[in-house]
């Protein structure tokens, strides 16, 4: 058959055509793929066995054994952590890091759960291998979870001693508290590491919830705040009679600036937990607040193996899963708070079980998480689940938020509430394993430093809003958050010296002053457990490229936090966040009767992180998309700023990130343990706030408002000084500004004016457009922008600057014109012809409008102003348009 070499008219209309169809129709861009070659390639013997060290708990001590559990015993929900090949962990490191660059045709091209597994989990012949071993053993329910992350499965504790070499004991610390553990390291064949980490856990002692209870507390008919049931009493504070100011949604959205146009409408937040709620509760809690109401959904995803409805657990975690929901919907009132529970089973956390589900159904943009556990009490097969599994989730576009932890530096080291009074830290420096991940947004905790002025930041009762109890007046000033007696605030307050002689004082002992009790941070540092000692571990995750900027330390390490909120419990400046969970107040709910509404003093970085959670549905409503991990966002719009101008003593108005540079997060600690200064009771060295980033409290607090405005369009505007003075009509005026690319964004940026008095114009210097990169030189440059003015005459021209009136709309229909005008050139011989080029333009014209949907431009004049006698001063507008995304920034102009 002969092939006829297609007609110039037809090339043109192809390429007319191709030309008006959006990139993005063209570039769903997608990592190539990668050829998923067996790792498991030797026989399974079971009489090769390696041993997988570092999966231990260091609490399944000989002096807390009780014997060995019954063979009998249900071993439900256990994760077998699946690795993948190096070839894999590069492209998957690749693939992740052009998600979060704008020039990339990855940027934002979320995976789903099974796209991830197909592209990132083991060969289906491992899979088959590792299936087949464990069914062998007798385990059932075994089940690959979608993104081929991990394996689920149950069994009992004959079948684990059977498969893994260890015998499942019980083991009673000195609370009386009763758990089952593995009592050595498992072991597997051999043939099998290549492709397996290992065991998430085989015990019950669980994680933490990271939260602090002060008490109950009840507000006076006078609108003051009392206690009733305190858990501590600090001698320092106001010297008004029940000083204490008690953190409400409004509150919370004075002191960090929350935009009221953003309420988390159209998102979704899922909790993780391990308990129930009465909805009740939240219910009392929305409408003390004066809330919108809208409830909670619980989700019991019994669909993943070893989950069951959890019920309501009175041991402290019904707390914490109320405390979770009220405040990621007190900060976003209108987002959809869901939240998944699981029981926890004899060796599996309950919360392990719902994280998994969230992340492998990708079942919202935002997951929360308020319990931790040290990475070295964690061990090797935890630590390793939850960075696998925070990476899947940042590839499909979660944005993971955990609790640093409530322990200061001493990250091991958890104080009970029950317990004795002097509990010094005994572990060293350690750091929250949840969150230490490359993957997840680790938050930790602040102190309001007002001790010596509150009221300059609270209202007094007379002037609290009758529906929102708003008392805050406005942003306060932080410092740590440190209950203990290390911190100079307690033992300047106690009347000593030093932080030795307090802790050492049997008084303060005696008070509960000797105990771990702070926002905790640091280094990770115990990824890699050495010999069969679970107290003995190196390593630590290696520190991502995105931490970087003023402050961070130069240590090869990942460190936390990342950015940090109020967390305090009451005990310091008595302020605390207040808690609506009837179980615990009493028989009086939360209402808005002040004569026997009753609610809980709670702090603790469990709270910080839900308050960030709430943040984060309000940055995806004002994106419209979910984000992924946003810390290259965050620590780029960090180092944008300066920290003089944004110390939280007084942070200028511009500033996204409040320094604190206050106070430090050493705790007490015994003498002779590890990283422990002074006898019989030290300092736990580290950490102290600091100029830019710290490790005590990371980049500091956020305004929101400005977080939001800044956070989208990946680039911004922004000016010290946003003030432009004309002296008389006819004459100009300058001033400069910043435009800075955020997240890796590059590209071309059009600037224009618009909003200016009639006859006055803008130019730019340099000119427009400006071309940003990705980062180092370009990636932010100062910009002059001049206003000129005409002579006051009565009739002005319309101005038209560069990037105003012709956008790319106009661009695509002129293209319209000339390849319509083209086509029927060519095709003006046959009207078959003709028809068919004309359908193809049309079509073409409506995908390219349809592209263009989103983009706007920036108009050039605009009313106000002109002539006449005095001064005039309007407010226009500088608008920076890069193809779809705009950006506003007003300033002041004045005409004298």
């Amino acid at each position: 058959m002969s092939h006829t070499p297609p007609s110039l008219g037809r090339l043109f209309a192809f390429f007319c055509f191709a030309l008006l169809i959006p990139g993005r129709v063209l570039a769903q861009a997608r990592p190539a793929p990668i050829s998923i070659q067996p790792q498991i390639v030797q026989a399974i013997d079971e009489t090769k066995l390696t041993v997988l060290r570092g999966n231990t708990h260091p609490l399944a001590r000989p002096e807390f054994d009780r014997g060995e559990a019954p063979g009998s015993l249900p071993m439900d929900g256990m994760f077998l952590v699946l690795k993948r090949s190096p070839e894999q962990e590069a492209a998957l490191a690749k693939m992740m890091d052009e998600q979060q660059q704008t020039a990339s045709p990855n940027y934002h091209q979320w995976l789903t759960p099974e796209q991830f597994g197909q592209q990132f989990g083991p060969a289906d012949a491992d899979v088959q291998k590792i299936t087949s071993w464990l069914q062998s053993h007798g385990f059932q329910n075994v089940t690959l979870s979608a993104g081929r992350t991990v394996i689920d499965f149950s069994g009992t504790a004959a079948q684990v001693k059977e498969a893994f070499h260890t015998s499942i004991h019980k083991y009673v610390l000195n609370s009386g508290e009763e758990h089952w553990s593995n009592s050595s390291d498992p072991s597997i064949p051999a043939a099998l590491m290549p492709a397996v980490f290992g065991i998430t856990e085989m015990n019950s002692f669980g994680r933490k919830p990271m939260h602090h209870v002060n008490g109950t507390y009840s507000k006076s008919p006078n609108g003051r705040i009392k206690r009733l049931d305190p858990q501590y009493t600090f001698p320092v504070g106001c010297t008004a009679a029940n000083c204490n100011f008690a953190l409400g949604p409004a509150d919370f959205a004075t002191i960090y600036n929350v935009p009221s146009t953003l309420t988390g409408t159209g998102e979704t937040i899922a909790i993780v937990s391990d308990s129930d709620i009465n909805i009740q509760d939240v219910r009392d809690f929305r409408l003390m607040f004066g809330l919108p109401a809208k409830d909670p959904v619980t989700t019991i995803p019994t669909s993943i193996t070893g989950c069951v409805d959890p019920g309501i657990q009175p041991n402290g975690d019904e707390i914490e899963a109320a405390l979770d929901v009220e405040w990621s919907g007190g900060v976003a009132s209108n987002a959809n708070i869901n939240m998944f529970a699981c029981d926890s089973t004899n060796s599996t956390f309950g919360g392990d079980l719902a994280a998994e589900y969230i992340v492998d159904n990708s079942a919202a943009p935002i997951l929360s998480e308020s319990y931790g556990l040290c990475e070295l009490e964690l061990g090797t097969a935890a630590n390793a689940f939850y960075n696998a599994l925070w990476q899947q989730a940042a590839g499909e576009g979660i944005t993971v938020i955990v609790s640093t932890g409530d322990n200061g530096s001493a990250g091991c080291d958890i104080d009970e509430i029950t317990g004795p009074p002097v509990q010094p830290a005994e572990l060293g420096l350690q750091v929250n394993g949840l969150a230490s991940t490359p993957f997840d947004v680790a938050v930790g905790g602040t102190e309001f430093n007002d001790l010596t002025s509150p009221f300059t930041y609270w209202k007094t009762s007379t002037q609290n809003n009758a529906v929102t109890l708003a008392s805050a007046i406005s942003y306060i000033p932080e410092m740590t958050w440190n209950d203990s007696c290390v911190d100079s605030i307690v033992y300047l307050a106690l009347g000593f010296s030093s932080a030795s002689a307090a802790c050492n004082s049997s008084t303060v002992k005696g008070d509960g002053f000797v105990i771990p009790v702070g926002g905790s941070g640091g280094v990770s540092a115990c990824t890699t457990y050495n010999g069969s000692n679970p107290l003995s571990c190196t390593g630590g995750y290696s520190k991502p490229a995105w931490q970087v900027g003023l402050g961070v330390p130069i240590d090869g390490k990942r460190d936390l936090p990342d950015l940090s909120l109020f967390a305090g419990d009451g005990e310091i400046s008595g302020s605390f966040y207040v808690v609506c969970e009837v179980d615990q107040t009493g028989p009086n709910p939360c209402s808005t009767n002040v004569n026997t509404s009753e609610f809980l003093g709670v702090g603790g970085t469990s709270v910080s992180a839900q308050v960030f959670a709430g943040i984060m549905a309000l940055v995806d409503q004002k994106m419209g998309a979910r984000q992924g991990n946003p810390n290259p966002i965050l620590y780029a719009l960090a180092g944008d700023q300066t920290a003089s101008a944004c110390n939280s003593s007084a942070p200028a108005s511009t500033c996204v990130f409040n320094d604190v540079t206050v106070g430090t997060i050493s705790e007490p600690c015994t003498s002779s343990t590890p990283n422990c200064t002074g006898s019989p009771i030290g300092v736990l060295s580290g950490y102290n706030a600091g100029t830019g980033y710290d490790l005590a409290t990371g980049l500091g607090s956020i305004n929101v408002t400005n977080l939001a405005n800044k956070f989208g369009p990946n680039f911004y505007l922004s000016s010290s000084s946003p003030t432009v003075t004309v002296p008389t009509a006819g004459s100009s005026g300058a001033t400069s500004f910043t435009i800075a690319s955020v997240g890796g964004f590059s590209g071309a940026v059009n600037l224009a004016c618009s909003g200016l008095p009639t006859g006055a114009t803008c130019t730019f210097s340099p000119p427009s457009p400006i071309t940003l990169t990705a980062s180092g030189v370009g990636s932010s440059q100062t910009i002059t922008v001049t206003v000129n003015t005409t002579a006051a005459s009565g009739i002005f021209p319309a101005s038209h600057p560069r990037g105003g009136w012709w956008t790319l709309q106009n661009e695509i229909a002129l293209a319209f014109v000339l390849c319509i005008g083209a086509v029927m050139f060519w095709f003006r011989e046959n009207h078959r012809r003709l028809g068919t080029a004309l359908a193809m333009v049309t079509l073409a014209l409506a995908i390219g409008i349809a592209g263009c949907g989103g983009s706007s431009g920036s108009g050039g004049g605009g009313g106000g102003g002109g002539g006449g006698g005095g001064s005039t001063t309007t407010t226009p507008n500088i608008t920076a348009t890069s193809g779809s995304v705009t950006y506003n920034m007003s300033f002041t102009l004045t005409i004298e």
